[in-house]
């Protein structure tokens, strides 16, 4: 029974093995089985007259640096070769607590081929590029979130910027150089076809979910670093990466594609705004996804030279992009503060506007609209109620001396009034 409840929770998903098959010539066997006796991993041994196989059951999260202590001892290097399986059932499985040095991870064999594969500009990230482009810009043109959410699960964009991070702590230029071409290219493509859809589109006008792409705040910000953060322990963990992609997605399909529309629509503005949003997103979780790998022990595990290049790399990369963020960030934080100080003015004054009509009997508050000068401290609101009677302007001035001693901006107080009349007949 007790092996019943291990095995059942392995094949529950608490625990994921790999199977590690070993081929190794008869003199080599010894250095194999004291690196197995020191961690602790129990493993079989099938000799044969040249070559003995050992093997054994690993948890994933320890296979990456047993094979750097393997490799170490050239092991898959000089001698021997590694193989690397599932290991969908074992019985009886018992847990055990590996001794090897360094973080919990997969192997970096494993990391590399899963982020290579995606890290490719080919036919198929082209055509996803451009249908998720497409999506996003009609989703944007048509305030539909629902099409700019779709246009995110399809976005292939989290292979290549997590491809240069990779490549940056690998010191391996080919990576680096497949992730950056397919990232630049695929930034590219989608915002010339939103320049595309944005021109063709029939009647395209700013849309609430163009504005708000193009006014990027810390919020924005913030979602880029946790989506870099949770796309490399998610590679790292060998955990799906599938919906750590739509974050991703988010934070880069948008703003690309509202680049394009701004252009088309001849506004500059939206323009500029989303490619400050792009690049900052572009940088954040290019810098945080490269923390992520360095603390998760990612590096080259052989040769002395490359781990010194590696982490001279990635100093160098990592503060110019830590610069580049922090100089985007100034007018990003500009910005978050003149939305946060927008907004605080706009809850008070309509607070005290709806207060101040509460008490005249018969009227009732229709609109109110406030146009907010931050630079000259200076703020219109323009009220519309409905009133049995006229209004005077001792209301209006009462609306506006509260408003500035509570905002301190310099108020000036519209009130329209919508005269109602009401007849009554009663029948003898």
């Amino acid at each position: 029974m007790e092996r019943f409840f291990e095995t059942l929770k392995l094949t529950n998903g608490a625990c994921v093995l790999r199977k590690l098959s070993i081929t190794i010539p008869n003199e080599d066997t010894k250095k194999v089985i004291e690196i197995f006796e020191e961690t602790g991993y129990e493993f079989s041994v099938i000799e044969g007259k040249e070559t003995n196989l050992i093997i054994t059951a690993v948890h994933e999260d320890d296979l990456g640096p047993l094979i750097t202590d393997l490799q170490k001892e050239g092991i898959g290097r000089v001698t021997g070769t590694l193989y690397v399986s599932s290991a969908e059932l074992v019985i009886p499985y018992k847990p055990r607590k590996m001794k090897v040095s360094g973080a919990k991870r997969i192997a970096i064999e494993e990391l590399y081929r899963d982020v290579e594969q995606g890290s490719k500009f080919n036919r198929n990230y082209i055509v996803f590029i451009i249908l998720s482009a497409i999506l996003s810009s009609l989703g944007l043109l048509n305030n539909n979130i629902v099409a700019v959410i779709a246009s995110m699960v399809i976005a292939p964009l989290m292979g290549p910027i997590i491809g240069t991070s990779l490549g940056t702590v690998l010191s391996d230029k080919k990576l680096f150089k497949e992730g950056l071409k397919a990232e630049g290219l695929g930034l590219a493509l989608s915002i010339a076809t939103g320049f595309i859809i944005g021109y063709l589109y029939p009647e395209a006008e700013v849309t609430t979910e163009i504005l708000i792409r193009a006014s990027p705040t810390l919020f924005d910000v913030g979602l880029a670093v946790v989506s870099g953060s949770a796309a490399a322990i998610c590679f790292t963990s060998g955990i799906a990466t599938a919906l750590v992609g739509i974050a991703i997605a988010a934070a880069l399909m948008p703003p690309a594609v509202n680049v394009g529309l701004g252009l088309a629509l001849q506004r500059y503005d939206i323009a500029l705004g989303s490619s400050l949003l792009l690049l900052t997103n572009v940088f954040s979780i290019n810098i945080t996804a490269l923390v992520v790998f360095w603390l998760k022990d990612v590096r080259p595990t052989l040769s002395l030279r490359r781990k010194k290049l590696a982490k001279g790399l990635v100093r160098k990369r990592g503060f110019l992009v830590a610069v580049a963020i922090l100089v985007l960030c100034l007018p990003i934080g500009i910005t978050t503060y003149n939305a946060i100080v927008q907004n605080s003015v706009q809850r008070s004054t309509t607070r005290i506007v709806e207060e101040e009509i509460a008490r005249i009997p018969g009227a009732e508050v229709e609109e109110i609209d406030t146009v907010l000068n931050l630079q000259r401290r200076e703020l219109f609101v323009k009220v519309e109620i409905v009133s049995e009677n006229p209004i005077g302007t001792e209301v209006a001035r009462t609306i506006a001396t509260r408003v500035e001693q509570e905002t301190g901006f310099a108020t000036t107080v519209e009130i329209r009034t919508f005269i109602v009349q009401s007849v009554r007949y009663e029948a003898s």
